[in-house]
């Protein structure tokens, strides 16, 4: 017990603010080039995001923000993990909360009988 040392209080002034996120309905969501479904037509490809936009930021639903990539559950070949929600860096900025170097934290739900497993991924810039 002598060589223990007193745990110190954190600051009463936290960087971390709190911060309400509000969502928004959007209409029209779409995948990223990772997440469609059948192989893009080139004449398709160069224009993609133009025509079938991805929503990013805070969202609950639709379709994630891919940063690097397909997310790991999307290998799931019972395709039984569903994307629930995602938290964007720069959508919490007047927050002071980050997610490494401006990075998006993927959140799914995998229903299994009455109990639920949650996942969590991060992909960052």
């Amino acid at each position: 017990m002598d060589d223990l040392i007193p745990i110190i209080n954190p600051p009463e002034n936290p960087f971390l603010k709190a911060f309400q996120m509000r969502s928004e309905l959007i209409e029209k969501d779409f995948p990223c080039h990772d997440d469609y479904p059948v192989e893009m037509p080139k004449e398709i490809e160069e224009t993609y995001f133009k025509l079938f936009p991805n929503a990013g930021g805070f969202k609950i639903g639709g379709w994630p923000t891919h940063i690097q990539g397909a997310l790991h559950w999307d290998n799931n070949p019972n395709n039984t993990i569903t994307f629930a929600f995602q938290i964007d860096s720069i959508a919490t900025d007047k927050s002071n909360f980050r997610i490494w170097d401006s990075g998006i934290a993927y959140f799914a739900r995998k229903k299994n009988g009455e109990s639920d497993e949650w996942y969590m991924e991060v992909q960052t810039m």
